[in-house]
Parts: C-alpha cells; structure tokens; sequence
C-alpha cells in the first residue's frame, strides 16, 4: 500500500526536478501554473 505511494510521489518529485531543471537553463525560472 506504502510502497506504490511512494513510489508515484518519488515519481512526480523526480519529474518536477527535471522541468526545474530545464527551466532554470533555458531562461528566468517561472512558477508553475
């Protein structure tokens, strides 16, 4: 039950540090929404 939880959450921590990412090299860093 825990387990996939976690899971999807390191998923979507993972993916939002990538677009952080991609956003801090290509320009200004903008908020999402």
């Amino acid at each position: 039950m825990l387990t996939r939880h976690f899971r999807l959450y390191l998923a979507v921590a993972l993916l939002s540090a990538i677009l952080m990412t991609f956003q801090s090299a290509r320009g200004p860093l903008r908020p999402f929404a």
